[in-house]
């Protein structure tokens, strides 16, 4: 079974990948869907979609942090 990323839709193939919201990423695909950063341990979300802290509450969003780094 081939696993795809949430974040660019393409095959996972390598050794390494990242668990958030119980769906499948690329590590280099975990980022900001507001200003693009790269998400390294910590996360928003809203929607489906992921926020570094700074673009979550300038957003003005009810908070729900995900700590996510699984390997």
């Amino acid at each position: 079974m081939i696993v795809c990323c949430a974040g660019c839709q393409k095959p996972i193939t390598g050794k390494f990948l990242v668990t958030v919201l119980e769906r499948t990423w690329h590590a280099e695909c975990v980022r900001c869907a507001d200003c693009g950063c790269a998400l390294t341990d910590k996360c928003f979300s809203r929607e489906g979609k992921l926020f570094c802290r700074s673009d979550f509450f300038s957003l003005g969003h009810k908070w729900r942090l995900i700590s996510y780094m699984s390997f």
